[in-house]
């Protein structure tokens, strides 16, 4: 349903129908933010990069190849914003990542920045196996659609998607274990 009512909706944007623009950001906006923040790590860089994302989107809207794959196709717009900041960043300036507190209601930052666990889970990725990850476990991509939007074989991206979930396997279960060893520790000296 979500992916028809995209198509069609990019359909009315290559027609002319600038509103249509507005349901495209509302069916696209979760992913593209979400992508974008993983990457760069920082709330007001992933909103410019959502912002950058849709002018590109209608800027070059005639460039969609209609019943390809529009969520795709907006992905991989802001997956590259999003790493030539992420570029530009580390070139100019030595980049400091921090935690920012958000002062909008978007519920889906306020989600991904809350969420310890997912956040924890995903810092021990590297860029890659995190983009891979969101794609797939956040955005609910297949592996054949993450492999059209990061240019890579369907086998690589699964591949990596295995990869990066056995390390947060074992990430989790070592941090377990000594959380459990721990819990002993302290019984054995309260006895």
């Amino acid at each position: 349903m979500k992916k028809s009512l995209l198509e069609n909706r990019m359909q009315r944007l290559q027609n002319g129908d600038i509103e249509a623009l507005n349901d495209v950001y509302m069916l696209t906006s979760k992913t593209v933010y979400c992508l974008s923040y993983y990457i760069l790590k920082n709330t007001e860089r992933a909103k410019d990069i959502m912002h950058d994302t849709y002018i590109n989107i209608l800027s070059n809207i005639q460039k969609y190849k209609l019943n390809t794959n529009a969520l795709a196709w907006v992905t991989t717009i802001a997956r590259n914003l999003s790493f030539n900041e992420y570029k530009k960043l580390q070139r100019n300036v030595s980049l400091e990542i921090f935690e920012d507190t958000l002062q909008d209601n978007l519920d889906y930052p306020v989600f991904v920045e809350n969420n310890v666990y997912l956040k924890d889970a995903l810092d021990i990725l590297n860029e890659k196996e995190r983009e891979i990850v969101i794609l797939y476990a956040v955005d609910c991509f297949k592996h054949r659609e993450i492999a059209q939007i990061v240019n890579r074989p369907k086998g690589t991206v699964q591949w990596i998607y295995h990869y990066a979930i056995k390390k947060i396997r074992e990430k989790t279960k070592n941090e377990n274990k000594e959380t459990s060893m721990k819990f002993e520790k302290i019984k054995e000296g309260v006895k």
